[in-house]
Parts: C-alpha cells; structure tokens; sequence
C-alpha cells in the first residue's frame, strides 16, 4: 500500500478523535460524513451513527480508558479512510482537504492601539496574565 495513503489514513484517523473533546466537532463531523456521502453513501447513515457511538463513549471515559479508547478511535477511523480510498481513490485528495483548517470560517482580526501621555496599551490574540512583581 501506498506509504502516502497510509499517512493521511493516520491522520485521519487522530484528527477525528482529537476533534470529538473539542468545539470543532460539529465541523469535523460534517466534514467527515459530507465525504462519505459522496463517496459511499450507501454506508453515510451507519457513519454518522459509528460516530456518534464512538464520541459518546469517548465522552463518558476518563484517564488511562480514555487513553486506550482514543488508540482504539484512531485505528478505528485509519481503517475506514484506508477501505474507503482502496474502493475510491478521488478520496484521497477529499481525505487530505478535509484535514485543513476551512479558510472562510476564519476572522481576520486587526488591532490598533494608540497610547497617550502615560497611558499603557495591552493588546492580545489570546489570554492575558498579569502579574503585580512587587508581590
């Protein structure tokens, strides 16, 4: 088999675990069953229910279980896109653009600041920690 398609069937297969703990699953979710449905849509319905099946226990589980069942997800999942792109190959390029980050969804952010006399500008893309060192 193609070390290539092997490659993109792993990451597959972790980026649909990493992504059901998160607020990217509904996206990922779509994505995942938008593929099936255009490459085996007679298999799209038993998809969206293995998934739903797989976050739930996911969600339930903790510590080491959790751990081993997100192995177990991901090989899970690697076995599918690896079936999926033997039985159609123009799989294979919707398997590698549905690991991209979707462009239109992403804001654009521009911050301006302007300081005056003895003000302070404190601008962030993320979190901010202040920290008193005279404490």
């Amino acid at each position: 088999m193609d070390p290539e398609v092997v490659a993109l069937a792993t990451t597959f297969g972790g980026a649909i675990v990493a992504a059901m703990a998160t607020d990217a699953w509904q996206e990922t979710r779509t994505r995942v069953l938008d593929i099936w449905q255009r490459f085996q849509p007679d298999r799209a319905q038993a998809t969206e229910q293995m998934l739903q099946m797989n976050r739930s226990e996911l969600m339930r589980l903790s510590g080491d279980s959790r751990s081993q069942f997100e192995r177990l997800l991901s090989e899970q999942w690697h076995s599918e896109a690896v079936t999926l792109m033997q039985m159609n190959p123009a799989a294979i390029r919707a398997l590698a653009e549905s690991l991209r980050a979707p462009q239109a969804n992403q804001a654009s952010i521009r911050q301006s600041g302007y300081a005056h006399n003895n003000s302070r500008i404190f601008m962030a893309g993320q979190d901010q920690n202040f920290f008193n060192s005279n404490e």
